[in-house]
């Protein structure tokens, strides 16, 4: 149900039968499609949770939930949760991984204090596309837009992080959220031991969810060497110049979420890598 999760495996379109990638790519297409109809797309989604879903992650906006952590695919979502989670002294009620705005728009409705993570365009279509090869470089940097686009009325309602923010300093964005949102949840202390342990779980949570004893550089939520050849593919497909006006559409609506982030600067940009 959620976009970065229609097909778990991590198989080119030229390995698998080319059926299967144009019913991927269909399906892609109406998961975008429902969710520009808000509450009908989280009625779907509930179901899609319970009864569908074969990932080990995932959870949607409910009557419990004390906090939503989301993004677009590949902003840094799974540190976040992860590293949020490592630091809490208390099991807390997280709502994250949908990837959808009206997860978004649902918690705002509810008054749930909510942290949005962003990453600029090239920098997540690029990973995107490593991750889901079968998809095409146009879907995922229009859906990107559509994503911010459908959220980005809804700024005051949430706290914004940048990927750079997770990644170097995530216990001042726990911080932010609960000084807007007069929330206690602990913050994680974001030193080289803490880090480390928190990418261990990612490795350990990666090997469970691929269910073999070897994880897929595709599949893994970390940088790697594995993954640099896979992704000088997936640049060059975004870098092309029929969709050099999507990528800039998708640039100026990164500026103005990262300007209502806590970033000073010293931010990843457009083609630098992660």
């Amino acid at each position: 149900m959620t976009n970065d999760s229609l097909a778990p495996d991590d198989q080119s379109p030229d390995s698998i039968h080319p059926w299967r990638t144009k019913w991927r790519r269909l399906r892609f297409e109406l998961t975008s499609a429902l969710a520009t109809q808000p509450w009908a797309y989280l009625a779907v989604l509930q179901i899609y949770l319970r009864v569908f879903r074969r990932d080990p992650i995932g959870s949607a906006v409910g009557k419990n939930t004390e906090i939503v952590i989301e993004g677009f695919p590949r902003c840094g979502n799974t540190f976040a949760v992860f590293a949020f989670c490592q630091a809490q002294t208390r099991l807390r009620n997280i709502a994250h991984h949908c990837h959808s705005s009206p997860q978004i728009l649902a918690a705002a409705r509810r008054k749930i204090p909510t942290l949005v993570l962003v990453r600029d365009p090239h920098g997540a279509a690029t990973s995107y596309l490593v991750r889901c090869p079968y998809l095409t470089a146009a879907q995922v940097l229009k859906q990107y837009v559509r994503y911010h686009q459908q959220i980005r009325f809804y700024s005051n309602s949430f706290v914004v992080a940048t990927f750079d923010e997770i990644t170097t300093d995530f216990g001042a964005v726990v911080r932010r959220v609960n000084k807007k949102f007069g929330t206690d949840f602990d913050q994680f202390e974001h030193n080289e031991e803490n880090v480390a342990e928190c990418f261990r779980r990612l490795d350990e949570f990666n090997k469970t969810e691929s269910k073999a004893p070897a994880v897929r550089a595709a599949r893994i939520n970390r940088p790697s060497a594995a993954k640099e050849a896979l992704k000088l593919e997936a640049a060059r497909k975004i870098d092309a110049p029929e969709l050099a006006h999507l990528l800039n559409e998708a640039l100026q609506i990164f500026e103005e979420f990262r300007s209502w982030s806590g970033a000073t600067g010293g931010e990843t940009f457009y083609r630098q890598s992660e």
